[in-house]
């Protein structure tokens, strides 16, 4: 079984690797952790102070914090005996996710909730809704 697990900074996420980590998948099992990160620009005082003044050391910067939270995502599910695979894409998350559901081939999507407003999801949109309604295979959300 393929089984996409989509992640970010959130307590949905790490509720969603919980959940992934707590049931018994059978032998074959692999889990691709993916994170996708939208493009940003830091904020002046960040890119200024912390980065010297460069665009490029604070986009590393940015990219090693998110690889330490996958890297970590990693290690608990490994730990509980499954094959993990974590990637990081750059773009929205909701189109990364179904992209990557399909060109991987998976049996199933695990996200979490995040439980926004009316009015956030109205305006941002829901990346649960857009994966449910566009996904290749099943999706689990896990609240």
């Amino acid at each position: 079984m393929k089984i996409l697990l989509a992640v970010d900074e959130s307590i949905a996420s790490e509720d969603a690797v919980l959940e992934v980590g707590s049931r018994f998948w059978g032998p074959g099992t692999t889990v691709r952790l993916l994170h996708a990160i939208e493009r940003f620009v830091p904020p002046a005082v960040d890119l200024w102070y912390d980065a010297g003044g460069s665009l490029e050391k604070a986009n590393r910067r940015a990219l090693a914090h998110h690889r330490r939270i996958v890297n970590e995502f990693a290690s608990f599910l490994r730990e509980r005996q499954l094959k993990v695979e974590a990637i990081i894409r750059m773009g929205s998350a909701r189109k990364c996710i179904v992209t990557e559901a399909k060109e991987w081939g998976a049996d199933l999507i695990v996200l979490g909730s995040h439980e926004h407003s009316f009015l956030r999801r109205a305006l941002l949109g829901s990346v649960c809704r857009f994966v449910c309604e566009h996904a290749p295979c099943s999706v689990q959300v896990v609240h």
